[in-house]
């Protein structure tokens, strides 16, 4: 995606992305941090390591430093829950 858009419109759609979806976008691209190709995919049970995690706040400070990371982590944990009650 970063391709093709220009850099504004990119940053741009990052940082609303954090406001206005699921946490897609950060943990996509945590995922594709720790995992290599074709194992492209992460379970709830390695989301639910501490180790896990913890490793998801690092990248999220790293990669996102104006974003709350805290936050962000208990987007994706509530997100994972409503999945998990309400299954697409």
């Amino acid at each position: 995606m970063k391709r093709a858009f220009d850099k504004a419109f990119y940053t741009e759609l990052i940082e609303n992305s954090f406001y206005y979806a699921p946490p897609y976008l950060p943990l996509y691209g945590f995922m594709q941090k720790i995992k290599r190709w074709p194992l492209l995919n992460m379970t709830i049970m390695e989301w639910s390591a501490t180790d896990t995690k913890e490793k998801f706040l690092e990248y999220i400070n790293a990669y996102y430093p104006d974003q709350d990371s805290n936050r962000i982590s208990e987007k994706v944990n509530k997100w994972i829950m409503h999945q998990r009650i309400f299954p697409q």
